[in-house]
């Protein structure tokens, strides 16, 4: 597709978004495409749901994962109604989209800060135990793994 081609849908995207902020909620809006046509629509429902979670990206590709009855959307372009954040594009790459077409960066107001999280890996005797002693008690770890990242 070229860039002229993703225009309606970034449009369609923007719509959402501006539907979404007229309903009390977040400016956000999102589609995910294959082949042109549209599989599914998101918007940011993260005041309405209270979690933080619910951004129009991933709301778009848990519908669009509803949609096709597979978790693997490979082939499948996210449009969103500005530029991703870290959570939607890991979104994106665990369900196999690797393409994100976006109306740029956001400037909705809400500032954002992102701090350095701490991190305590707990494990008894070494990393990959848990793995281990779950692989001992006879849980297939592949089981419903359908690719690899």
């Amino acid at each position: 597709m070229t860039t002229e081609d993703y225009l309606p849908l970034l449009d369609r995207a923007i719509a959402i978004a501006s539907a979404n902020v007229n309903q009390g909620q977040r400016p956000y809006g999102a589609l995910v495409v294959r082949d042109g046509i549209v599989i599914a629509e998101g918007r940011n429902r993260v005041l309405e749901t209270e979690d933080v979670t619910a951004h129009a990206e991933v709301d778009a590709i848990r519908n669009a994962c509803r949609v096709t009855g597979s978790e693997w959307l490979e082939g499948a372009v996210l449009v969103s109604s500005c530029d991703p954040c870290p959570l939607c594009r890991a979104a994106a790459q665990l369900a196999g989209i690797r393409r994100i077409a976006h109306g740029g960066p956001c400037d909705s107001g809400l500032i954002v800060e992102w701090v350095a999280l701490e991190e305590v890996v707990v494990s008894r005797g070494g990393a990959g135990r848990p793995f281990q002693e779950m692989r001992a008690i006879g849980v297939d770890l592949n089981a419903g793994r359908r690719r690899r990242w």
